[in-house]
């Protein structure tokens, strides 16, 4: 499996939370195209913790935790939850409008 990053986004926040972030971007891309999990104007992805550290299986869960959380503290994705159940702990995220302005890549790649 490949993954991918924006250098200029690794160089604002880490190799990690731009591998991550290039993983949320496309999935939200892909969402949008099929018109699917739009909320508040923005076109979202979920992911519990354990389904990322499958995803990303040379990272542990506490660093996918702290790239997502760096990630949202530099405005590049929102977080929120939008499950039926109360008792789903999984987390939906969205890529910010600043962070598509910013460092949009016309070739984001979930890999193979």
């Amino acid at each position: 499996m490949r993954h991918y990053f924006n250098t200029e986004l690794a160089k604002k926040v880490g190799i990690v939370a731009a591998v991550i972030y290039n993983h949320l971007a496309y999935w939200c891309k892909q969402n949008e195209s099929e018109g699917v999990n739009e909320r508040e104007g923005l076109y979202w992805t979920f992911h519990s913790a354990p389904e990322l550290v499958k995803f990303f299986p040379y990272l542990t869960k506490r660093q996918i935790l702290y790239a997502i959380k760096k990630l949202e503290d530099n405005n590049l994705i929102r977080i929120g939850c939008y499950n039926k159940l109360g008792m789903d702990r999984t987390y939906w995220y969205a890529v910010t409008d600043y962070s598509y302005t910013n460092y949009e890549d016309t070739n984001l790649y979930l890999g193979e």
